[in-house]
C-alpha cells in the first residue's frame, strides 16, 4: 500500500490517494480516494504509474517539502536516512546532530 500525497501545505493538498499494489506482479490491485477532498480533478492513471515506479527504487519513503528539501527513507525507520537541503538555512536543530555530510547539501544519518 502506498500513499501518494501532495503535502505542501493546505492549499492544493487534496489528501492522500491510496494505491494497493501486488509487488510480485508490479500491478495495481485497487485504489482508494476516501481520504481525498477532491476526487474529480486527479489523474489516477499517472498516480498509479508513479506508485509502481516508486516500488522499483527500493525506497521506503520519499518526501519533498515546500522549501524543496528532500527526505529519503531507505529503512523502515521514521527518521529519514538521507536528506538534501535546498539551502543550509533549512537545516534545523534536529538535523545538526547525528548527521554526516555526504556532498554539497546532502546528509546521511551517522552510524
Amino acid at each position: 500500500m502506498l500513499f501518494v500525497d501532495n503535502d505542501l501545505g493546505k492549499k492544493g493538498n487534496d489528501g492522500p490517494f491510496i494505491v494497493y499494489i501486488d509487488e510480485d506482479l508490479k500491478s495495481v490491485v485497487k485504489t482508494n480516494t476516501d481520504l481525498m477532498t477532491d476526487t474529480i480533478n486527479i489523474d489516477k492513471t499517472s498516480l498509479q504509474q508513479l506508485a509502481i515506479r516508486f516500488l522499483s527504487y527500493n525506497v521506503k519513503s520519499l518526501k519533498v517539502d515546500a522549501n524543496g528539501n528532500v527526505f529519503i527513507g531507505l529503512l523502515n525507520n521514521e527518521r529519514p536516512d538521507l536528506v538534501r537541503f535546498s539551502d543550509e538555512k533549512h537545516r534545523t536543530v534536529y538535523y545538526k546532530q547525528g548527521w554526516a555530510k555526504v556532498k554539497g547539501n546532502w546528509y546521511k544519518t551517522e552510524e
